[in-house]
């Protein structure tokens, strides 16, 4: 009988002493990972933020994949909107807060927002709240203007630094190839002035206050 009872004992006791043999332990350290150790490769984790240029000590960011309509807002200390991170909106918005303490409304979202082509020539477009100047007619542009481009869903929107006879530089975020610079053909024509590039703008915008030809 006591021999008996130990056959039983050992039928019984083998199954569970190749139960350890028997785990996958390669899924089972994944799936502990998954719920309890960080993964670099996680959707979640934020992009680092990287600074391509400056203009005036204003940061100019690199791009990330979002459109305009994407609600990931920066914003100033005091509540104020800046835009999206990082699209060309944000940046001058940014800027002029920053080096003229101006302000504008919120719902400038896009770049395309930023034109009316009801305006009259020198006259204040109220939803940025500055003059606008269309291309093509009597106005230079200046530095500080912002200038608009209407190509794109969203259009696009950069900062004037330099003007010369024949050229306009502005620094801008959200371009392609993380370009922050971009050098625009100015020239003369019987009508006024015409800026001109892979893409022309539609008009410059500028402060009240500077609102003096060069």
């Amino acid at each position: 009988m006591f021999r008996q009872t130990l056959i039983l004992i050992a039928i019984l006791t083998v199954p569970f002493l190749w139960v350890p043999f028997m785990i996958d332990y390669d899924r089972l350290e994944l799936n502990i990972g998954a719920i309890g150790t960080p993964n670099k490769a996680r959707s979640d984790v934020k992009e680092e933020l990287r600074v391509l240029d400056t203009e005036q000590g204003i940061p100019i960011y690199a791009p990330v994949a979002q459109s305009c309509g994407t609600k990931d807002e920066h914003r100033a200390e005091d509540g104020y909107l800046f835009g999206n991170k990082w699209i060309s909106t944000e940046f001058v918005r940014r800027y002029y807060y920053q080096v003229h303490n101006f302000k504008m409304p919120d719902d400038l979202a896009s770049a395309k927002s930023f034109f009316d082509p009801a305006i009259q020539q020198g006259a204040i477009n109220p939803k940025p709240g500055l003059i606008q100047f269309q291309n093509g007619l009597d106005e230079i542009p200046m530095a500080g203007d912002l200038m608009v481009f209407l190509e794109g869903e969203c259009g696009h929107i950069g900062v004037v630094t330099e003007v010369s006879e024949n050229c306009v530089v502005i620094a801008q975020q959200n371009a392609e190839e993380e370009k922050t610079r971009e050098t625009l053909k100015l020239h003369h024509t019987d009508d006024g002035w015409k800026v001109e590039g892979s893409r022309s703008p539609a008009a410059w915008l500028r402060l009240p206050q500077t609102d003096t030809a060069l």
